[in-house]
């Protein structure tokens, strides 16, 4: 399929915002309906005030990142970069908006009602099979052609490290959208939970989904970015790789040693509010700052390698 020809922003910065906030969104959707809703089965006491903070923190973490994935993808349409496949970004954008409807439409509404009624077998009805069709497969579906639509927009980059970047920088940003619910939604409402539900709540996943949807996914950059130091495309300064690569290894040591050993798995155990307390203290402090500083770090990468394309297109062109 040949690209269609368009004119280019000075600087991709539409295309980098449509890239992070559409694996973002993937990431989001996924670990809501495959981690969170067989958790929200066992809520039985204090529903109120648990989805009362679930859909307060939803806001800033799912809805506006959802609705910001609208605009950037119908701007990026207007102001597609030369070379961009249009047809491809079309399907893409249009995927996202059916997956953005649908949490709008069809999760948000439901949510709504979840403070009054808990989520009940009803509401499990009309909530699963909807927000699989037409809210995560779409979303997996925006994010699989948002991968063809980096390895178009930087072909000119050598296939190897083409991919590595592409791999890493997907993985990354889906990983803030699983993130997200996991630190910044749900880690808020486990102190509304009550002490009967815990256990129920706590156990309720399977480890191979939340290691597919979240745990794999999140630690395979750490291995990916040391081939990428040798192997990285153009553009991309060997020191600010090596600094992504220090950042991963340090969220992965931290996690090893202490969220994990000290906090996760003695909550597996029973419920414990100073535990709870500790956590959401110490969870941005040692971990999600890094990973913050981290994935501003990927998207000036991205916009360094940007920056070497157009140099080489107008090399060619001149030439």
């Amino acid at each position: 399929m040949s690209p269609d020809s368009n004119p280019a922003p000075k600087a991709p910065w539409l295309l980098l915002a449509y890239l992070v906030l559409c694996f973002h969104h993937c990431g989001a959707v996924l670990m809501l309906h495959f981690f969170n809703y067989p958790g929200f089965r066992m809520l039985h006491e204090h529903v109120g005030p648990v989805f009362e903070i679930f859909n307060r923190r939803m806001v800033p973490f799912v809805y506006v990142p959802a609705g910001l994935l609208v605009v950037a993808g119908l701007a990026l349409w207007r102001q597609a970069p030369a070379g961009l496949p249009k047809r491809w970004l079309a399907v893409s954008a249009g995927l996202c908006l059916v997956s953005v409807a649908a949490t709008f439409g069809i999760a948000a509404t439901v949510f709504a009602e979840l403070p009054a009624t808990g989520f009940t077998a009803a509401i499990e009805t009309r909530l699963l099979p909807w927000g699989l069709g037409l809210q995560v497969l779409p979303a997996a579906g925006a994010a699989l052609l948002a991968l063809g639509l980096m390895n178009q927009y930087l072909r000119e980059a050598r296939p190897v490290g083409r991919w590595l970047f592409i791999v890493v920088f997907a993985l990354l940003f889906y990983s803030a959208g699983t993130g997200d619910i996991d630190g910044n939604v749900d880690y808020f409402l486990w102190p509304a939970i009550s002490p009967a539900d815990w256990l129920p709540f706590r156990l309720s996943g399977s480890m191979a989904v939340f290691a597919g949807v979240f745990l794999v996914p999140g630690f395979l950059p750490l291995l990916l970015k040391i081939p990428l130091i040798w192997r990285r495309p153009a553009g991309l300064p060997k020191g600010l790789v090596l600094l992504s690569l220090a950042a991963d290894a340090w969220i992965f040591f931290i996690t090893a040693t202490y969220f994990v050993p000290k906090l996760q798995l003695q909550l597996d155990k029973g419920f414990s509010r100073p535990l709870i307390e500790e956590l959401l203290r110490n969870n941005f402090l040692l971990r999600g700052s890094v990973i913050l500083a981290m994935d501003f770090l990927m998207a000036w990468l991205f916009l360094r390698v940007a920056a070497r394309r157009q140099e080489v297109r107008v090399a060619e062109r001149v030439g």
